[in-house]
C-alpha cells in the first residue's frame, strides 16, 4: 500500500518535493498527486508471468527472467 513507498506516503511527498529544482519542472498549485496504490503490492521474482489487459488498449504478457 502507501507504505510501500518510502515507508509513508508523505516521505514520497517530501522526496518528489524536493527535487523539483533538480528536474527542471514544479508541481502547479492544486494538483493532485498519488503517492501509493489501493492494493497491496506485489514483488515480482524469476519466473513470474504477468498478463494484463485494459479494455479499449489491449493487453501484454510478460514472463520475468
Amino acid at each position: 500500500y502507501g507504505k510501500d513507498i518510502l515507508g509513508h506516503p508523505m516521505n514520497a511527498y517530501s522526496w518528489i518535493v524536493s527535487r523539483k529544482d533538480i528536474i527542471g519542472k514544479y508541481i502547479p498549485k492544486g494538483s493532485m498527486i498519488l503517492l501509493g496504490s489501493l492494493v497491496q503490492t506485489k514483488w515480482l521474482c524469476a519466473g513470474d508471468l504477468v498478463e494484463v489487459s485494459i479494455e479499449g488498449i489491449g493487453s501484454v504478457k510478460v514472463t520475468f527472467v
